[in-house]
């Protein structure tokens, strides 16, 4: 799986996960590969090879490494019943090859990738692997030549974090009687920030009280933060990186939460988290988006690209405190049905299925 270094959504899964296995009395380790030396793992965490990240197809990737002698070592002397594998890397090859247990594989990886990943390594995937989860359908219908079990299992919600809903929360200096606009995510081309102050730009000449704030980093902050200036944009907050402890207060900062994506979402964890929160959402239509925000919701889903069509989503929002109201009860109901509980529960009905294909797939792969 990725480094644990920066935050993410498939970080986020495998914490939450691991917490309710634990809390079922089930034994569980997370192992993830290390960035740096110096790097100190926490509770339940033992890394395993090394990572280095790079800029790929909008966003930020894992290249990983393990020497089959250290995943040999390693597995003899832990024993595992089951390895589930989250996304795939270089030293996933190594443990699969010496592994002795129940294999699962995880894919939160973008759909422009996923059709060849699956190609090239089908006769791999099908000898090594036991069965594969998927956060969406689309993901799933990838490996459709997989001879195994599969699911989808979609992504979850701390609804403990979030849920019910506290008093507004005030971040980055806010007035009592602004509108705040909310993103949160990594700042790379694939998140789309660029058309939300697009669309913000748009609105801000109409509504004096709005204001923006921004959550994250990465490589695109300089580009957005220039464009803030280059415009005038008044009431536009950079808050920096936030943990996962950090960000419910922002998410009850917020009257809407957008989120701008325009490609390679699997599911959209924060969607999630801002309608487990309360908050009405308004995002671009991107094929995973689209798994989430479901009947009434996506009345506020943009065609892709379209900063206009955002701005005129979000300014029916902005218009109508009732429906604010109303988007943000009907995100309560949904965001309920994704509680990490139920997730665990179908992820271990999942890994029953898999035991028992491994058992039969003896006589498939002499």
């Amino acid at each position: 799986m990725h480094s644990f270094v920066n935050p993410g959504g498939v970080k986020r899964h495998v914490l939450a996960i691991h917490k309710e296995f634990r809390g079922l009395g089930y034994a569980s380790l997370i192992v993830p590969p290390s960035r740096s030396k110096t790097e100190q793992p926490g509770q339940d965490i033992e890394f395993l090879g090394r990572s280095w990240s790079f800029l790929f197809n909008g966003s930020q990737g894992d290249f990983t490494f393990c020497s089959g002698k250290t995943a040999e070592s390693f597995l003899n002397r832990h024993n595992f019943d089951i390895i589930h594998f989250h996304n795939f890397g270089w030293h996933s090859f190594q443990i699969l090859k010496k592994s002795k247990a129940v294999n699962v594989l995880s894919f939160h990886a973008s759909f422009k990738t996923l059709p060849l990943v699956s190609r090239l390594f089908q006769s791999f995937i099908n000898k090594n692997i036991d069965g594969i989860i998927a956060p969406s359908p689309l993901i799933l219908k990838s490996f459709r030549d997989f001879y195994g079990p599969k699911v989808v299992i979609p992504n979850g919600v701390d609804l403990s974090q979030f849920f019910p809903p506290t008093p507004k929360s005030l971040v980055c200096g806010q007035a009592p009687n602004y509108l705040t606009i909310l993103f949160l995510g990594r700042l790379e081309k694939r998140k789309g920030l660029i058309y939300l102050l697009r669309a913000y730009q748009l609105l801000k000449q109409k509504y004096f009280f709005l204001r923006l704030v921004i959550v994250g980093d990465g490589p695109e902050r300089k580009k957005c933060e220039q464009f803030v200036k280059s415009r005038k944009l008044a009431d536009v907050f950079f808050a920096g990186q936030a943990s996962e402890e950090q960000a419910p207060p922002f998410y009850r900062s917020c009257d809407i939460f957008a989120s701008p994506a325009i490609f390679g979402e699997s599911f959209g964890m924060v969607l999630l988290e801002a309608m487990a929160s309360g908050k009405p959402v308004v995002a671009f239509a991107n094929d995973g988006y689209k798994q989430v925000i479901r009947g009434v919701g996506a009345e506020f889903l943009a065609e892709l690209g379209n900063w206009q069509e955002l701005a005129e989503k979000i300014e029916i929002l902005i218009n109508s405190e009732k429906k604010r109201n109303e988007m943000g009860q009907w995100g309560i109901e949904q965001a309920k049905k994704y509680s990490w509980e139920i997730i665990a529960q179908e992820t271990l009905l999942f890994y029953e299925k898999a035991v028992e294909y491994r058992e039969k797939k003896r006589f498939l792969f002499k």
